[in-house]
């Protein structure tokens, strides 16, 4: 069961429901449902706008700071921390790029050797990796695109196709 405080005695001031939700540190569809629920007294002024009934202690309260001041230094050293590793793993990476394009250096050397000695086939200059990807994809699906019927020339008539959903009317 809720529990409903009532202050009788305390003064209240009548606000707009974004000025209450905020001046409760609440979402204004909370002071919404506490209107329904009967929690918060509330009325319509004559613009239509919904007056809340909001304690003096909560609408006049100043806006009070989310941290602390030693809160916010350990923040700042966190983030600085967190820069500091973000560009240790960038140089870490462009490490990395290198490495890697010095190791495709020496592998195209080794094959160019082994294809010299005879031992393997001359390297292709062109892998199926580096193919742009409209040739991958005619590459793979070049089978399908031959099995395909022809289309009628002009003149012609059209073969009958069967409807997809006609195989599931059985």
């Amino acid at each position: 069961m809720h529990m409903q405080v009532r202050m009788q005695d305390a003064p209240m001031a009548e606000l707009t429901v974004p000025e209450a939700a905020a001046a409760l540190g609440v979402h204004h569809e909370t002071i919404r449902r506490r209107i329904r629920r009967g929690e918060l007294a509330a009325r319509k002024d004559e613009r239509g706008r919904v007056l809340v009934d909001v304690p003096r202690t909560h609408a006049d309260a100043t806006h009070t700071p989310l941290h602390t001041q030693a809160e916010a230094d350990t923040i700042a050293g966190l983030l600085a921390a967190l820069a500091e590793s973000q560009a240790a793993l960038r140089r870490e990476q462009e490490n990395s790029a290198q490495l890697l394009e010095r190791l495709k250096a020496a592998e195209g050397q080794v094959l160019g050797l082994l294809a010299t000695q005879g031992r393997i086939a001359p390297p292709v200059e062109t892998t199926y990796n580096t193919l742009p990807a409209t040739a991958q994809h005619a590459a793979t699906h070049a089978e399908s695109h031959e099995n395909r019927p022809a289309r009628p020339q002009s003149g012609q008539q059209p073969t009958a196709r069967r409807v997809w959903w006609r195989f599931w009317r059985r």
